[in-house]
């Protein structure tokens, strides 16, 4: 009986280690804070085996201490009209990056608005922006932020899931590389959320969209995620022109969906094992009577 308890405690740590296989961290060596502490004579194994919190807190003392007017990426933002509800749901590395992307153009118009997935529970945050050239005459492009999250311990099978944002192809298209996405971790809602990996490259790409496939971390409580891209006017447009704006969102359980064969044949193989355990020590105990 001993023996039978051993074996079951193994296979139950097992599956234990199995469900709860992780993505590996990964540092973003392409964002302007880690490019700043290597400018500035910090080895790169060194930073390396830092985090993005710790990366992005060097950078911004640095830059403190060379520019006496310097403004934080999150008060900056702020200043130039994006809600602080957007704001407090990103982690640092995101507020660079944004920054980065309007330094170019006048804002115009900040649509925001935060909504339910169609196809998950995913909550959804999506910023537009509306940029104009200099004399705020002339559209220069938009440049589109989103960010999703899930509830705490939700979903149960995390492995890949799939992003998709749409718009009018008679106004827009994509922006040639200027797509960056991260995906999120932490335990509580009340922290800051970390970087698991980051994204340069599109999953899909069309005329009237994109699509990105995000790797949802296993060993936290909550994940969710971040992308950026700009997009340029087909044609010209007038910055009092009336015309469609809109950027629809969808995240949807692809990869829970693919894994729920997989779940249930190693479901079905650890019974099987269980039983031929079960049948072993019952033939063991009538040899022993």
């Amino acid at each position: 009986m001993k023996t039978l308890k051993v074996m079951l405690s193994s296979l139950l740590c097992a599956l234990i280690l199995f469900s709860t296989l992780t993505t590996a961290f990964a540092i973003n060596t392409d964002s302007n804070n880690y490019k700043i502490l290597t400018e500035n004579g910090y080895d790169e194994d060194f930073l390396n085996d830092m985090t993005d919190s710790m990366i992005n807190k060097m950078a911004e003392k640095i830059k403190e201490a060379s520019d006496p007017d310097y403004v934080s990426d999150y008060e900056y933002l702020l200043s130039v009209g994006i809600p602080e509800s957007f704001l407090k749901g990103l982690a640092e590395t995101s507020l660079s990056i944004i920054r980065d992307y309007i330094s170019i153009g006048n804002i115009l118009t900040i649509d925001c608005n935060t909504q339910k997935a169609k196809s998950s529970n995913a909550v959804i945050k999506k910023l537009s922006l509306q940029l104009a050239d200099e004399s705020n005459t002339g559209i220069i492009g938009e440049t589109v932020c989103i960010c999703w999250e899930h509830e705490l311990n939700k979903p149960i099978l995390r492995d890949e899931d799939f992003i998709e944002v749409g718009w009018n192809d008679d106004f827009f298209c994509y922006d040639a590389d200027t797509f960056y996405a991260e995906d999120y971790r932490r335990n509580a809602v009340e922290e800051n959320w970390k970087v698991s990996k980051s994204y340069n490259t599109l999953a899909k790409i069309s005329l009237d969209g994109i699509g990105h496939w995000t790797e949802l971390y296993t060993t936290k409580k909550q994940v969710g995620g971040f992308m950026i891209f700009k997009l340029l006017p087909t044609h010209p447009i007038d910055a009092s022109d009336n015309y469609d704006r809109s950027i629809s969102v969808d995240y949807s359980y692809a990869a829970e969906t693919k894994d729920y064969t997989t779940v249930i044949l190693c479901i079905v193989f650890i019974l099987l094992i269980l039983t031929a355990l079960t049948i072993i020590m019952k033939i063991k105990k009538k040899k022993k009577q």
